[in-house]
């Protein structure tokens, strides 16, 4: 298949809304239409896991120094210092990243931080995407984002509240 109409076929992903296809149906697809190491690289990316593919590494990388920024705020809030804090290793070092996620922190709603986080993680996937919309990395940023959006979008608040009320009631 061609890779234009590939991704001009796929349905578009957008923050707080929820994914016009499934993450199995897109690695679905991508199997079927897209060749092995590029449907290899979208798999990993919906997995959570490491490929040889740059794009997949890069994002890899800059989703470890968002965990890691995220994992320094939790450990100040237990006063803990950094170096207390497990952490990933990076080779890179986006400076954005730890001011952005202290501002998530600042928020007190912990949906509106996760919001934020997901926010910084959305922006950070951008960022490596590149500016040809019919590029593979579109491929592999949309493999990245719709975890996002799909965990997002599986939020419950009713099923929330149940389980917290239930838990709390004890």
């Amino acid at each position: 298949m061609n890779l234009s109409y590939f991704i001009s076929s796929l349905p578009m992903l957008a923050q707080g809304r929820a994914p016009g296809l499934s993450a199995e149906e897109f690695r679905s697809l991508c199997k079927a239409q897209l060749s092995a190491p590029l449907a290899r690289a979208a798999e990993a990316l919906l997995d959570g896991v490491d490929d040889v593919h740059p794009f997949v590494r890069e994002w890899r990388d800059l989703d470890a120094q968002i965990r890691n920024a995220v994992a320094a705020e939790r450990a100040k809030r237990r006063g803990l210092t950094p170096a207390e804090t497990p952490r990933r290793p990076v080779s890179g070092c986006d400076a954005s990243i730890a001011p952005a996620v202290a501002a998530a922190f600042a928020l007190s709603d912990p949906l509106r931080r996760e919001e934020a986080l997901d926010a910084i993680r959305w922006s950070a996937i951008e960022s490596i995407q590149g500016v040809d919309p019919f590029s593979e990395r579109v491929v592999l940023a949309y493999a990245a984002k719709l975890p996002l959006v799909a965990r997002r979008a599986a939020i419950d608040k009713e099923g929330g509240l149940g389980r917290f009320v239930a838990l709390t009631a004890k």
